[in-house]
This record gives C-alpha cells, sequence and structure tokens, in this order.
C-alpha cells in the first residue's frame, strides 16, 4: 500500500503480508498525518513500513497495536531525507520482531529530521534491534523491551544520532553485551 499524497489518512485492522517490497509506504511531500493501528506487516521483502517525507513538509505518524515481524530489510522505517522534511512516529502497544535488518530505525540524511518514539513496545530477534542515524534522528524509548537482538541495541555510528531512554526499559540478551542508552528525565 502506497500513500503519496493527501491530509489524512487512517489504516486499521488490515493485514499487508508477502509483498515483494514494502508493507506499507507512506512516502509524502506534503504536510500529513496518518494513523495506522491493529495492523499486520509481515513476511515482505522490504520493510513492514517505510515512511519518508521528502519535501520540506511535516508528517506525523502515529502506529498502535502494530505487529512488524519476518521482513527482509526490517519493521518500522522512519526516514527524514531532504532538507526541511520531518517525519515523527509514535509506535506504541506494538511488537518488531525478527526482521532480518533493524527491527526499529530512524534515518536522517542530508538536513532532514527524523524522530521515533517507542512506548510499550517489544523489539526482540531482529538483526538490529533500535538503530538511529545521521545527522537529526531521534529515538526516545519508553516501558518497552528490546531483547534477543542479534547486533548491537543501537548504534550512533553515523552522526550525531540519538537513542534515549527514559529509564524504565527491559533490555537483555542482545548479542551486544546490552549497553544502556542514555538516559533522559521523565518529567
Amino acid at each position: 500500500m502506497r500513500f503519496n499524497s493527501g491530509f489524512a489518512l487512517t489504516i486499521s485492522n488490515c493485514v499487508f503480508r508477502n509483498l515483494t517490497q514494502d508493507g506499507v509506504v507512506l512516502f509524502s511531500s506534503n504536510d500529513a498525518l496518518v494513523s495506522v493501528s491493529d495492523t499486520l506487516m509481515n513476511d515482505n521483502g522490504r520493510y513492514g513500513i517505510e515512511i519518508l517525507n521528502t519535501g520540506g513538509s511535516k508528517l506525523k505518524v502515529t502506529l498502535t497495536r502494530i505487529e512488524a515481524s519476518h521482513n527482509s530489510f526490517g519493521g518500522v522505517f522512519v526516514n527524514g531525507e531532504n532538507a526541511g522534511s520531518v517525519v515523527s512516529a509514535t509506535v506504541s502497544d506494538s511488537v518488531v520482531s525478527g526482521n532480518l535488518g533493524q527491527g526499529l530505525f530512524a534515518r536522517s540524511i542530508g538536513a532532514g529530521t527524523a524522530n521515533l518514539m517507542v512506548l510499550n513496545s517489544v523489539a526482540s530477534y531482529n538483526f538490529t534491534g533500535i538503530l538511529a542515524q545521521g545527522t537529526n534522528a531521534t529515538v526516545r524509548i519508553g516501558q518497552s523491551g528490546i531483547t534477543g537482538n542479534i547486533s548491537e541495541s543501537w548504534d550512533n555510528s553515523s552522526g550525531p544520532a540519538k537513542v534515549l531512554s527514559y529509564g524504565d526499559n527491559y533490555v537483555d540478551g542482545n548479542g551486544d553485551g546490552d549497553p544502556a542508552p542514555p538516559s533522559i528525565a521523565r518529567k
């Protein structure tokens, strides 16, 4: 499923499975609000859901009670690509598991911004559980489980990207020895 333009989109109670590319692509060049709930995005050839903003606009996405598992590239990919583009996504009450790449991935390249908030969710048995990469990418994690991932749970090696924790997560059994991400204050 591909969303190219429009003011708002709601996806609820759907299954996107066994597709050769992404399960869902939110590819917007204008300001838009998207809500996805109670939806399965499994066994796809690329990402379960790819969220990409290509214009100088704001794309705001809420993912609630989704499952993105067994995808070839990753589960949830938030990509702020061009100058002035801002992609903000919230994942809550969801499971991202068994993906061959990243479970949850926020990347900014160029002068774009990618923000990902993860609350009360699980990232397990992916190659990389949670990854932030690029100049303006930030992932915030609260009340979530990150376990059984093969590679590092977070990697800030490419640019000043940030993975920040509210200090109430369950991080255990990952192949990197379970280092804790930097904490931020809960207020």
